[in-house]
């Protein structure tokens, strides 16, 4: 198994590097690869600030990576909330990827409000 890293999932996504595209091409297609939710909340982050995709664009890229059966994330269901919640809401991926990790856990949220 392979561990992604942030740079060469972009580069993957959004395949605009065409020297690495064979090398990240069997990387992501002839391997198995594991994405982290660091890794997959940098890649949003870096997705909607720097490159200015919609949510709409990054989840559907995303969602395609993932059905993949090579490609493994902690917990693919998880994932696919947090992405649909992300797509949906106003929050921002880490956001509603940590609503639905307290959800699946059965844990509320701290709140310093009256």
């Amino acid at each position: 198994m392979k561990m992604a890293d942030c740079t060469t999932l972009l580069r993957y996504l959004l395949k605009d590097r065409t020297e690495l595209m064979e090398a990240l091409n069997d990387c992501y297609e002839n391997n198995t690869v594991f994405i982290s939710n660091k890794v997959l909340v940098e890649a949003v982050n870096t997705l909607e600030t720097v490159h200015e995709f919609s949510k709409n664009q990054i989840v559907d890229a995303l969602e395609k990576l993932i059905e993949h059966e090579n490609v493994h994330v902690y917990d693919k269901k998880l994932i696919h909330q947090s992405l649909e919640h992300y797509r949906n809401g106003n929050e921002e991926f880490f956001d509603a990827l940590l609503e639905e990790c307290c959800a699946k856990e059965h844990f509320g949220f701290c709140k310093a409000e009256k």
